[in-house]
């Protein structure tokens, strides 16, 4: 199942940073076909990665900032 991809969690985390209704997020969350493409983006386009990458590292960041305060 495609939610068990090891990209889903990043690819939850890129519909969380679009600036989109919160209907919109949900459906393309149980989207496969949406989940495909961009599991194809992130392994082919060099610059889209990145820009997911950056996302992940801002994430990353903000999570232990969290643990850190408390």
């Amino acid at each position: 199942m495609y939610k068990d991809h090891e990209l889903y969690y990043i690819y939850e985390l890129y519909i969380s940073s679009k600036r989109i209704p919160i209907g919109a997020k949900r459906l393309l969350k149980i989207s496969e076909s949406s989940f495909d493409n961009f599991k194809y983006q992130y392994l082919v386009n060099l610059t889209f990665k990145e820009i997911i990458d950056r996302i992940i590292m801002v994430e990353r960041r903000n999570y232990k900032i969290e643990s850190i305060i408390g």
